[in-house]
């Protein structure tokens, strides 16, 4: 069983429970959390405790489409992240999956905007972080994407994985 990461974990939890929205988009107006902000304060719990953390994506899906309303084009990339933590002591680990999409204009940051995501998600899920911290306000957001008249396929929203057999 993995009583003593289990146990790792929870005291973890008991120091940080919610993320600060760091980060602002100024062109969509939005505040969002960077992954940094997830890292920085979580960092020295896990040393503390003697956890260690590891992230690794799948290869990246992505998609160039043009939107012939707004005459431009978007790159709409996907990717999954599997985190890991492992308890140095006792080798114990425990792993969760999260998904990571994104949509964006001309395309050069949509694959780093994917990774970025589903690693957030992913650490976010492992620590059970408060979720709502890090998602972006949705209603403000959605109105700078294209339109679905477009050719272009919508971001989904990431979901959150858990562990096989452990909930």
């Amino acid at each position: 069983m993995m009583k003593e990461l289990l146990k790792k974990i929870h005291k973890v939890n008991q120091k940080i429970s919610t993320v600060d929205k760091g980060g602002t988009n100024t062109f969509s107006k939005y505040n969002y959390t960077r992954l940094g902000d997830i890292l920085s304060p979580l960092r020295p719990l896990l040393l503390e405790v003697g956890l260690v953390v590891t992230q690794s994506t799948d290869p990246i899906h992505n998609e160039i489409t043009f939107d012939q309303e707004k005459g431009c084009y978007y790159t709409n990339s996907a990717c999954t992240c599997l985190t890991k933590v492992y308890d140095i002591e006792t080798g114990e680990s425990l792993e969760v999956h999260s998904v990571g999409y994104s949509l964006d204009k001309n395309g050069d940051k949509a694959a780093y905007k994917a990774i970025t995501g589903a690693r957030k998600y992913g650490i976010t899920s492992l620590f059970n972080l408060d979720w709502d911290a890090v998602e972006p306000e949705d209603d403000k957001y959605d109105s700078n994407r294209p339109s679905s008249k477009s050719n272009t396929l919508q971001a989904k929203p990431a979901r959150r994985l858990q562990s096989k057999g452990l909930f």
